[in-house]
């Protein structure tokens, strides 16, 4: 536009012919073209900037655009009418026609008239079509921005989902329990989770970009490794795509173990991504071995194991070891789907099998000794065990019973306890088990004092029997005895062995008079005194009866034996057959009897005894011909004490056997002595106990003993 004016300007001055010519100064001139190219830049400006408001904002800003176009068209002007310089003399040609002044003035002032009002039509047409331009520019720059807002909403959202999803990949990824690795098409390491961290021993940072085969595959498979991956990439067919495989990897510390390997393969960029997931079976691998052993323990266990199903209203068993089938006699077809305590038949265990109910009821372990029989209907001992199986709601689904064979042990028991209660050689009971009938007598009877009566029996010339005819018909005897004894009781009477030759009864009924009393007892006397056939011998032997009765002469079991002991002492002494019963005045020779005893027992060692020689004279001429050797005891409170006392005690308790040593010994240094002193030698005789005669090594001790003198 300033070009615009600054032509048409000199072009209309061009259009003046002056004689002589117009000339121009060069820096007006172009100061004039400056000062309209300027001022028509800001006019322009100033009206296009007013094209997107409204016609009732737009007045003012145009006005000045105006005033500022004005001001270029005056200012061009006028600036360059300065720079025309007209020369002395100068003056207009004319054309020949000329023209009017007042038609020219006419056209100028209608021309005038003509632009103005077009351009008043063609600014109002401006104006409309600048507010319809402004109105599509603010519509299309709202519509813009709306749809920058949500282009931009549109991506903030993708971009946060985007980011959202990676996360979750990720999060999934690193918490996957199982390894999960990638790898690109040159065998780099681009993703390892934490679980392959844990269990191959790289940390993430450091195996990132590595090559994956010589960091995870042992150095014998990564041959094999290396072809596979060639194979893929040449031809895109791969042996263990899709699949599952176990293979052995390596750790970083070198040590290999067996994994699970299933590969998938993805495209990124064009180029193939591998995704390897990995489960470590070391652990898988222990707990299979553990269960072969286990199922090999059951398998080869001698118990019995059976597996019963509770979710089964029969109870049905669905499996059973080849113990339980040998335990019982039955096959296997003929064990599952059985209730297993129908199949064992457990009537008459009512107590027992009571419990086993309780306890399935309770859900807890049961431990039951049962009777229960084989197929064949053999009886057989079941230390039975049963464990519930209960599911995540305490509900039992399963249990597992062992069956355990102790029938071995039962009757081993059985015969542990008969040995422990009862007397082997006769089948009676023994000290102890009579000692608890006894004492549990004495506990019924002692609130009321009730009565009973205990009576101790022994064999009179037992020991000489035993002795001459040997310990078996000894035996043969008792037996003998014993069986006599029960013939003259009755059910609820006990009688037991306690050793030897000596039996003891126990009267318990509460009615029993002194009469009734008398009359067992004459019973007794009367059995044991009939003949009896023993090693081809008939013998006729007697008995010995004490009688102690609660509470008269006792409370306590001890005090009840040892006075029927006392009064059955007193028999013996009396000649024996007969029956004594025990009175306060047997308690000092009880007393006596034991406190002789007990000085016994050592006298020996403690130099108490000494010999007396008796001569043997030959009446006709007076001469000694011979010696005697007699034992006495020197006690230390008796002073001398008579043989008849102490030797019949020696030889119940055995002591006999040394002192009789010592007699033999001490007669022979002593006859030696005398040899020595010059006197002449006699014969000596020495009394020899029975015990001796019967005692293994006799006559080598007697010849060992001659030659120490």
């Amino acid at each position: 536009m300033g070009s615009g004016i600054v032509a048409m300007h000199y072009t209309g001055m061009a259009a003046i012919r002056m004689q002589p010519p117009i000339e121009y100064d060069v820096a007006l001139v172009a100061a004039s073209a400056l000062i309209a190219v300027a001022a028509s830049f800001a006019a322009l400006h100033i009206a296009f900037r007013t094209r997107a408001q409204t016609s009732a904002n737009v007045l003012r800003p145009r006005l000045a655009a105006a005033l500022v176009m004005g001001a270029a068209i005056c200012g061009m002007h006028y600036t360059g009418m300065a720079a025309t310089v007209f020369m002395p003399g100068s003056i207009c040609i004319s054309t020949p026609l000329g023209v009017d002044p007042a038609w020219l003035a006419g056209m100028v002032g209608g021309g005038s008239f003509l632009v103005l009002t077009m351009t008043l039509v063609a600014s109002v047409l401006d104006a409309r079509l600048g507010d319809q331009n402004a109105r599509m520019a603010t519509q299309l720059r709202s519509a813009n921005a709306e749809l920058q807002a949500r282009a931009e909403a549109l991506a903030a959202k993708m971009t946060a989902e985007a980011r959202e999803s990676e996360a979750r990949v990720r999060a999934v990824v690193d918490s996957a329990l199982d390894c999960i690795i990638a790898m690109d098409a040159h065998g780099r390491v681009l993703d390892f989770n934490p679980a392959a961290e844990r269990t191959f021993g790289y940390r993430r940072t450091e195996i990132i970009g590595a090559k994956l085969a010589e960091k995870i595959i042992p150095v014998a498979y990564r041959e094999q490794h290396e072809r596979g991956m060639e194979r893929y990439l040449a031809t895109g067919q791969a042996k263990v795509l899709g699949r599952r495989i176990e293979i052995i990897a390596m750790r970083a510390d070198g040590t290999e173990f067996p994994v699970e390997l299933a590969i998938t393969v993805t495209s990124l960029g064009g180029e193939p991504v591998f995704t390897a997931h990995l489960r470590d079976l070391t652990a898988r691998r222990a707990a299979e071995q553990s269960l072969r052993l286990r199922g090999l323990a059951i398998e080869s266990s001698v118990n019995g194991v059976l597996i019963v199903n509770h979710r089964d209203p029969d109870c049905s068993i669905e499996y059973a070891n080849p113990a339980f089938r040998r335990i019982t006699g039955y096959t296997q077809d003929e064990i599952l789907g059985q209730n297993f305590q129908t199949l064992l038949r457990t009537h008459g265990n009512d107590a027992a099998v009571a419990s086993v109910g309780e306890g399935l009821q309770a859900r807890r372990e049961i431990r039951v000794l049962l009777r229960n029989y084989r197929k064949d209907g053999s009886l057989f001992w079941n230390d039975l065990f049963i464990a519930p199986v209960l599911d995540g709601s305490g509900a039992m689904t399963h249990s597992v019973v062992i069956v355990h064979d102790v029938t071995a042990t039962v009757t081993q028991q059985e015969e542990l306890h008969e040995l422990a209660n009862y007397d082997a050689l006769t089948g009676l009971p023994n000290r102890v088990l009579f000692g608890q009938r006894l004492a549990q007598a004495i506990t019924e009877a002692s609130p009321a004092s009730r009565p009973f009566r205990v009576l101790f029996i022994d064999v009179d010339q037992f020991k000489f029997i035993n002795d001459s005819l040997g310990h078996a018909a000894g035996d043969e005897l008792l037996r003998g005895v014993a069986a006599r004894l029960q013939s003259c009781l009755r059910a609820d009477d006990t009688i037991g062995r306690l050793g030897g030759d000596e039996f003891v009864i126990l009267l318990t009924r509460a009615t029993i008079g002194d009469d009734a009393i008398a009359t067992i007892v004459n019973r007794i006397l009367a059995a044991v005194a009939e003949p009896m056939t023993v090693a081809g011998h008939e013998l006729r032997i007697t008995c010995s009866i004490g009688v102690s009765r609660y509470p008269e002469d006792g409370v306590d079991a001890g005090d009840l034996l040892k006075n029927a002991d006392a009064a059955m002492y007193l028999a013996k002494r009396t000649g024996g057959n007969n029956v004594q019963s025990f009175t306060r005045d047997l308690s000092s020779t009880i007393d006596e009897r034991v406190l002789l005893q007990s000085r016994l027992h050592g006298a020996l060692e403690r130099g108490e005894f000494l010999l007396h020689y008796q001569p043997l004279v030959e009446l006709a001429s007076g001469t000694i011909v011979g010696l005697e050797a007699l034992l006495r005891w020197n006690h230390p409170e008796r002073g001398l004490t008579s043989p008849g006392t102490f030797i019949p005690l020696a030889e119940e308790t055995g002591v006999i056997v040394p002192i009789g040593e010592w007699v033999l010994r001490t007669a022979c240094r002593q006859l030696a002595l005398w040899e020595r002193m010059g006197l002449p030698p006699l014969p000596i005789s020495v009394n020899v106990s029975v015990r001796q005669l019967l005692q293994k090594g006799l006559v080598e001790m007697v010849a060992a003993t001659l030659r120490e003198v």
